[in-house]
């Protein structure tokens, strides 16, 4: 089996000259479909760069990034093919929800469809089939605003899903909710990793997460100094779902 996404020996350095400052070095990570990966470390140790090399918000400066078998993505490749790469086979969530409050579940989670090329009609089954399986079925009709902090993450969760992206990537999705709703977005993610297949890469400063990853990568100053087996994986998240 093939990684989703590899990275190899790849740094990011921000800046030239005096000014410069290297935020990743020399990082090699590969991340397999169903893992769920826990990327640990201290404020400005160099997580969310990892995260937004991986997700190709822009290339690195050096070292090389394999999105699947083929694509190959370097300190030459342009914006449009990053984006275009994006939109394919990538998904964010992030610690807030971002709802657009005069959209209902249903169109939030549509428009992100819409806006990939899907057809409306499409779109809306498709998000509201997504919803249904994050147990929204209810409240598909709800407007942001009528939706507690976990609903809202997961109609998040739903919207990143609805392009079936190979590679979903979460920065500290679960940092604004309470240890109920952590368990329950944690528990969801996992689950939906196992069964679709996706692979998963989890930003967190909570060590409670973990429990529902396969394995945990540290970073300190950029570079990973660390990747255990956790030893947890699925059991954990079934039992708390």
């Amino acid at each position: 089996m093939r990684p989703t996404v590899s990275l190899h020996n790849v740094s990011k350095i921000y800046g030239k000259g005096r000014s410069a400052v290297c935020a990743l070095s020399g990082v090699t990570l590969d991340i397999m479909p169903r893992e769920v990966v826990g990327i640990v470390g201290p404020s400005g140790s160099g997580k969310t760069t990892l995260l937004t090399l991986a997700g190709l918000v822009e290339p690195p400066t050096s070292g090389r990034i394999h999105l699947g078998a083929a694509t190959v993505i370097t300190a030459a490749t342009r914006d449009g093919r990053l984006r275009a790469l994006r939109r394919q086979h990538i998904g964010f969530i992030f610690q807030k929800a971002n709802l657009a409050d005069f959209l209902t579940a249903t169109e939030n989670v549509a428009l992100a469809g819409i806006v990939q090329g899907i057809q409306a009609a499409t779109a809306r089954r498709r998000a509201q089939d997504l919803l249904a399986l994050l147990d929204l079925a209810e409240r598909l009709n709800h407007y942001p605003s009528q939706l507690s902090g976990g609903e809202q993450q997961r109609v998040s969760l739903a919207r990143s899903l609805m392009g079936s992206p190979s590679l979903l990537l979460a920065d500290e999705p679960t940092a604004a909710l309470d240890a109920g709703r952590r368990d329950q977005i944690m528990a969801v993610l996992q689950i939906m990793a196992k069964q679709q297949g996706v692979a998963m890469c989890i930003v967190t400063h909570d060590p409670r997460t973990l429990q529902y990853c396969d394995r945990a990568v540290a970073i300190a100053d950029g570079r990973l100094v660390s990747d255990p087996p956790i030893g947890l994986g699925a059991s954990a998240g079934a039992q708390s779902a």
